[in-house]
């Protein structure tokens, strides 16, 4: 964890963006939790640079984690710029890591970034969707890639109150997909979801992976 967090601080500084404490934390704590962990609940108030952690998370993964490809999903158009706007500079400071950063607009994009990727063993892929695209990821997921494949998803609140995004999001678990949830407001749904278990003085209860406080925000 204490190379993942000089990792991040020097790609950082390359990149001319400032880290926040909570989002090396967070960052450190994913990558000691890797093993163990399938679902992580990231419970990020507004205002606390979600999209970087998002960034950094990514990066963590593809460098340090063994994955291959990371995909982004949105719940807007709007935001899957931003997000690539965050990440490209991120990643073009990177000098000893190639990632191809693809935003898919349509089925067939997302179909051409699988086949690419089953095509270059050598290929690193972070693609950027909408909520509406993942249920074609879902199917592209195929089982050579699976186990080197994680899913981050903004606002996890707004994608569970869709049934059918739901079970595609935890389908893709089934096929050893890793699955990264940020929200700013963790209902109690949202933690059953994604969450993990904890038990206390004998009852069971579900808390988020990583939680900042609008205190530390």
């Amino acid at each position: 964890s204490k190379q993942v967090k000089q990792s991040l601080q020097m790609a950082s500084r390359k990149a001319k963006i400032t880290p926040k404490p909570w989002q090396l934390d967070a960052n450190a704590k994913l990558a000691e939790s890797w093993g163990s962990e399938t679902k992580f609940l990231f419970n990020h108030p507004r205002g606390c640079g979600k999209t970087t952690t998002m960034t950094m998370a990514a990066f963590t993964m593809l460098r340090y984690l063994d994955q291959r490809i990371v995909v982004v999903v949105v719940d807007r158009c709007e935001l899957q710029q931003q997000f690539a706007q965050t990440a490209q500079p991120f990643l073009e400071a990177q000098t000893h890591l190639s990632v191809r950063l693809i935003q898919c607009y349509s089925a067939k994009d997302v179909s051409k970034a699988f086949s690419d990727a089953e095509e270059d063993e050598e290929t690193l892929c972070l693609l950027v969707v909408t909520l509406q695209l993942f249920p074609h990821v879902t199917q592209m997921a195929s089982n050579s890639l699976s186990s080197q494949m994680a899913v981050i998803a903004d606002e996890a609140h707004r994608s569970h109150a869709d049934k059918s995004l739901t079970s595609h999001l935890l389908r893709v678990t089934g096929k050893g997909v890793k699955l990264l949830m940020f929200t700013g407001t963790a209902t109690k749904r949202c933690l059953r979801l994604y969450g993990h278990k904890v038990q206390r003085n004998g009852k069971l209860f579900y808390q988020a992976f990583h939680t900042v406080t609008e205190e530390e925000a």
